[in-house]
């Protein structure tokens, strides 16, 4: 239970929350020139796009030109207009894809509080236009204005975050092309006697972490021999985990105790569902669509989960048909993008759709993770920067990365606990942060964040 109108819940390791709280391809865009590519896993790049052929990464596949490279293609993707196809003016579609712009004005002030006492409901003329008391998907309360859910856009894997991680490698000097890390936003409880000691405020809202991967965290013993994936930069979205794990945001990332995700097989918490159809696979509490789950992802007799059964067409099979469940008839992007995480995050070099130990470090958010997530903290003296020279296990205990610590799944498409300003810079959360980026976007339903007007 979190305080000011939040509760959360966990089961089996998967965290989510309420009414003030909710509740967790790689590398960038792809291109390629005069062939085709294919992917069941190992390629993990993001929006591909290709000029001559096509890339399939993912579960998604984008050309540019098509195999016969016809001149009308050219000249449709050359003419300064929207054809039928294309996602943007000459991009997308049969087109090269649209670049990803995701830096957008700074969260609404008047979704960020639980009340605002100089409004009167309806009136217009009040306060934030009337609308008082913002609700959150997965909250029963009598409420009023747009229903607000988590974002696609902090999702593990995509396109957001693929840029942002690519645009801080270029402003840090780490690897712009291929990263070496992925963004991702987690639930995580202030630990002050461990990682968070020193932080200031008491809420690990909007904090971020460099993570390491090591070892699966109970799961499945001496059978699991999967691979670790690799590092991760986080930020805290969601309170209401526990001091020692991460909850990590992704597509079918497992319910909790609560879901804002569908409403049918398995009931939303509120009645509102930001997706027209989710897989119900793992729902609730077991995770979600997790490549641990299925025999076909096992190898051999003794069913051993490693590198070489994932990578089976039977496994990706199985995670494809699962994931490809998702729908969002008004909203493709919506689709496509959880679709990805979905798949991606069950592939081997990428599979964070399980349980791991983790080693450990807070850190300094970089800039453009928090123009995804819209919540940036105020510099903290001292407070490490992202090494992008730590990348392994050993390199993370010569630098002092502290261990025992684990990831968990999750995506229950609630409104965040650190979309809150209360929890971050608030009475809650007591942390400085900057004045106009002070807490996690607000999705509507359609996964448009609720942002200021003539901010930037």
């Amino acid at each position: 239970m979190t305080s000011g109108g939040g509760m959360t819940g966990s089961t089996g390791g998967i965290t989510t929350s309420i009414g003030g709280s909710s509740a967790g391809e790689s590398g960038g865009t792809t291109t390629s020139s005069g062939g085709s590519s294919a992917s069941a896993g190992a390629n993990t790049g993001g929006t591909s796009a290709a000029s001559g052929g096509s890339m399939t990464s993912g579960g998604v596949t984008t050309s540019s030109g098509g195999s016969s490279g016809t001149a009308s293609t050219a000249a449709l993707c050359a003419n300064g207009v929207q054809d039928p196809g294309e996602t943007g003016i000459d991009c997308g579609g049969t087109c090269p894809a649209c670049p990803v712009v995701y830096k957008v004005n700074p969260p609404n002030q008047c979704q960020n509080q639980y009340f605002y006492s100089n409004c009167k409901s309806g009136d217009a003329t009040t306060q934030c236009g009337g609308v008082c008391q913002p609700r959150n998907a997965c909250e029963v309360a009598s409420k009023d204005g747009k229903v607000g859910f988590a974002c696609s856009r902090y999702m593990l894997f995509s396109p957001a975050m693929l840029q942002a991680a690519k645009d801080d490698g270029a402003q840090n000097g780490w690897d712009a092309s291929a990263p070496p890390f992925f963004y991702a936003v987690a639930g995580h409880d202030s630990n002050t006697g461990g990682i968070d000691q020193g932080m200031t405020g008491s809420l690990a809202c909007c904090e971020c972490y460099q993570l390491i991967f090591d070892q699966p965290f109970n799961e499945g013993g001496q059978n699991n021999q999967a691979p670790a994936p690799g590092p991760l930069i986080v930020q805290t979205f969601n309170i209401g985990a526990t001091t020692d794990s991460f909850d990590l945001y992704m597509g079918a990332g497992g319910f909790g105790a609560y879901n804002g995700c569908m409403n049918g097989t398995i009931q939303s918490s509120a009645g509102y569902a930001l997706y027209d159809a989710y897989p119900t696979d793992g729902q609730s509490g077991n995770g979600g669509v997790k490549f641990r789950s299925y025999d076909e992802c096992r190898s051999g007799d003794q069913k051993i989960t490693n590198a070489d059964g994932i990578n089976s067409a039977a496994c990706q099979t199985k995670i494809a048909g699962l994931c490809n469940q998702v729908k969002s008839a008004k909203v493709p992007d919506l689709a496509s993008t959880t679709i990805n995480s979905c798949i991606e995050s069950n592939q081997v070099g990428t599979l964070y759709h399980q349980n791991w130990a983790v080693y450990a470090k807070r850190v300094a958010c970089p800039d453009n993770l928090t123009r995804v997530t819209g919540c940036k903290l105020a510099a903290e003296a001292g407070l490490a920067k992202v090494d992008a020279n730590v990348t392994t296990v050993d390199q993370a205990k010569a630098a002092g990365f502290l261990s025992g610590y684990h990831t968990t799944t999750m995506q229950d498409c609630c409104k965040p606990a650190c979309a809150w300003a209360v929890k971050v810079g608030g009475v809650e959360g007591m942390k400085k942060v900057d004045p106009q980026f002070t807490n996690l976007y607000t999705c509507d339903a359609n996964d448009q964040p609720m942002t200021e007007q003539g901010l930037r």
